[in-house]
């Protein structure tokens, strides 16, 4: 019993690891801005917006107690690499509908920035803004597909 706790303990501490490793505080040499993730929770077409990476490492999110949308991410200030996974539901009898838009930023520090996100026919728009609301990042253009998994499967019926 006791080997398999510790096989357990060692498990979720690799799962913990190895992602990105947010900053806890903001000093003058090492300054932070914030990203706060995208959520529209619309009953009949929900939309989703979060970092999934920074720099190449994945941003991992304690959901314990909140949904990665509803959650930010501090930065340090400087130019940053960014992959961000949209998620929208167009209905209330269809599948999620996924997408991915990497954007390059020069985040400033002490800025708290708001991801945007939109559908746009086929595809998802994806953009940050500042503190004001102002575009600072190219907006991404990016096709969507259902989410991994949902398929239907239609089974024919002999009569």
């Amino acid at each position: 019993m006791r080997i398999f706790i510790l096989s357990a303990c060692l498990c979720l501490a690799g799962c913990v690891t190895g992602g990105y490793q947010e900053p806890t505080t903001s000093s003058a040499s090492q300054p932070l801005a914030t990203i706060k993730n995208y959520a529209d929770n619309s009953i009949t077409h929900p939309k989703y917006a979060f970092v999934e990476s920074i720099d190449g490492q994945r941003r991992i999110y304690n959901t314990l107690f909140e949904s990665a949308p509803s959650q930010s991410t501090k930065v340090k200030a400087g130019e940053h690499d960014f992959v961000i996974t949209n998620t929208f539901n167009p209905g209330f009898l269809s599948f999620p509908r996924t997408s991915t838009a990497e954007l390059n930023i020069d985040l400033k520090p002490g800025i708290n920035y708001q991801l945007q996100m939109s559908v746009e026919g086929a595809h998802t728009l994806t953009w940050l803004t500042d503190e004001q609301g102002n575009t600072i990042s190219q907006v991404v253009k990016a096709p969507y597909k259902v989410t991994p998994g949902s398929g239907v499967i239609v089974v024919p019926v002999a009569r």
